[in-house]
Order: structure tokens, then sequence, then C-alpha cells
């Protein structure tokens, strides 16, 4: 079962279990659709947390302007939903937001290669948020890893399934 990011715990809401959640992706109508989402706690030494990484059932969901609150089963006090801030929440890809043309899931392009000229000159090892684009962290073929911005000037083709992203120009790679 691939499990995708869908949002990140940034806080509580009132006084009754209510978690607030900022989307990955920036779209929220998804999120009135899932039964459960699957819980990464912050790994944080210093906070006791009664919870375990695992699959929470929805209860409900209402949408804000810019973020949802979730209503998770069995937590219902404010103390309870204070041990969520922090973590992301995951779902099955077939409960993820559906993509639009030239949208990728980051955790489908962390897999791929890339390539320069039919020759394969470096592997993707995550995605990051950059500002204006994001940026794939890549390990370049001697082992030296570098960013490299994920938009049309540097990136040509993505073929998902055969894991290749085409390069358009190799300096970027320094």
């Amino acid at each position: 079962m691939e499990l995708i990011k869908t949002g990140h715990v940034a806080g509580t809401f009132g006084l009754n279990g209510c978690i607030k959640v900022v989307s990955s992706s920036g779209e929220y109508e998804h999120f009135l659709k899932l039964e459960q989402v699957y819980v990464a706690f912050f790994k944080n030494k210093l906070k006791k947390n009664k919870y375990k990484d695992g699959w929470f059932a929805v209860e409900s969901v209402k949408l804000a302007s810019m973020c949802a609150f979730f209503f998770l089963k069995d937590v219902e006090i404010l103390e309870d939903a204070k041990c969520f801030v922090g973590s992301d929440f995951f779902v099955e890809k077939k409960d993820a937001c559906l993509l639009k043309e030239g949208e990728f899931y980051s955790a489908d392009i962390s897999s791929c290669c890339l390539f320069y000229e039919g020759n394969r000159v470096a592997e993707v090892l995550s995605v990051a948020e950059g500002g204006s684009s994001s940026l794939l962290e890549v390990r370049k073929n001697d082992g030296v890893c570098c960013f490299v911005p994920f938009n049309a000037e540097f990136i040509g083709n993505v073929d998902i399934e055969q894991k290749v992203i085409e390069l358009r120009h190799d300096w970027i790679l320094g």
C-alpha cells in the first residue's frame, strides 16, 4: 500500500479535540471523503505522547479558507488533540487529491532518475519546497548531492511509469 502525505497538523481548534490540518497540495475537497488517515507523529523526545503512528478513523471534517478541521475517533479533548500538533497525515494514493495535467506526487518523483541526452546523470532523493517552485534533491553519479528546480526551464518530459525525468541543461548539476 502506497501512502501519500496529504497534510500537516498545524495546531488545534477549540476545546473538543479538533485538529487543524494544512493541506500538502493546497486542495481541501478530498478531505471531506476521507474515512481514515495514517498519522506519523512528530518525534520530539521532550514531549510525551500517548499515541503511536498508525491509522485513525475520521469522524468528520470541516473546511475553512486555508485549513481543514479534523475530528478523529477517540480524540475528544484539547489535551489529546495537542498530541497531534506537528504530525503529518497520510492517505492511500487512491484517496489523495486528484492531480491535474503536469502535476505529480512527490513520492512518485522521488523514485525517478534524471537523464540528460539519453544518459542517466542523477537519481532523485526527495522533493523540497523552494519558494516559487519545488526543488529536486538529486545525487549525481559521482555521489555528490545538489538541488535542481522542478520547472520547465530545467525539466523536460516526466515519465513516472518509466521512472525517467528529462534534464534540459546539465550545467545545473554543477
